[in-house]
């Protein structure tokens, strides 16, 4: 039994997915328009929605890292699957570290305005 050969063109994505991503990239960027306009009207809205949203996304991302360090620990073929997937996430962690940047500013901007004001 032998594998099917595949050629180049048979791997590549199909034409549409070229135009149905830009339009997704323009969606997004008119999104985080809306999203900054709204963190200068509401910061704390914006803050705690931040805050919902990054705990979920560091949530998977440290829970891959766990599973994949249990499937590393036991040798076990079990996550011989799912492996490359939690690798892949697992390597988000500099990004989330570099994303709770903007939720360790208002806590500093705040410490300021309490110790100038006495609060």
């Amino acid at each position: 039994m032998s594998t099917a050969r595949l050629t180049p063109a048979e791997l590549m994505a199909p034409p549409i997915l070229k135009v149905v991503q830009q339009r997704l990239l323009i969606v997004g960027l008119i999104a985080s328009v809306i999203v900054i306009v709204g963190s200068v009207i509401q910061p704390q809205v914006f803050f705690r929605g931040y805050l919902i949203s990054f705990m979920d996304w560091l949530g998977i991302t440290l829970g891959s890292m766990v599973i994949l360090m249990l499937r590393h620990l036991t040798k076990g073929g079990w996550g011989m699957i799912i492996r490359r997937i939690l690798g892949a996430a697992m390597r988000t962690i500099p990004l989330m570290t570099l994303l709770f940047l903007p939720l360790v500013f208002p806590l500093s901007i705040h410490n300021v305005e309490a110790s100038i004001f006495g609060l």
